[in-house]
């Protein structure tokens, strides 16, 4: 029997631990397909985080170069599609629950996250 996931907000974590996922990548796959913009909002505790956490894993592409190109999504409904898993899009992730009250670091954050992302070579300008 798996494991509940509680308070764990890593789609990464759940998947590799072999922890109880709902699968959502339907929802995923059909909001990249045919969407343009959403506001995300729900009550706490109600799978934001996760959700926006399988779009970054979804978005970084794979985690072992050696493995299949669906990595993390091997047996969930978007491996069954035509999604290209080797396309890495630039994610940007903001937690603003450890965010600063200072405007001048809130303005900094962007920035340095990109720019690890540049350094890590995941995306090209």
């Amino acid at each position: 029997m798996k494991k509940i996931p509680l308070g764990l907000q890593s789609f990464q974590k759940i998947i590799e631990g072999g922890s109880l996922y709902v699968d959502k990548t339907k929802f995923v796959y059909n909001a990249i397909a045919n969407g343009d913009a959403y506001f995300l909002s729900r009550p706490r505790r109600f799978g934001k985080s996760l959700l926006l956490s399988t779009f970054e894993a979804l978005f970084s592409g794979p985690t072992d170069p050696n493995g299949p190109p669906q990595g993390l999504f091997s047996g969930l409904w978007i491996s069954q599609t035509n999604y290209d898993f080797n396309q890495i899009y630039p994610v940007v992730n903001l937690d603003m629950a450890v965010a600063s009250n200072s405007p001048a670091v809130l303005k900094k954050k962007p920035q340095r996250r990109f720019a690890q992302s540049r350094q890590a070579g995941k995306y090209k300008n």
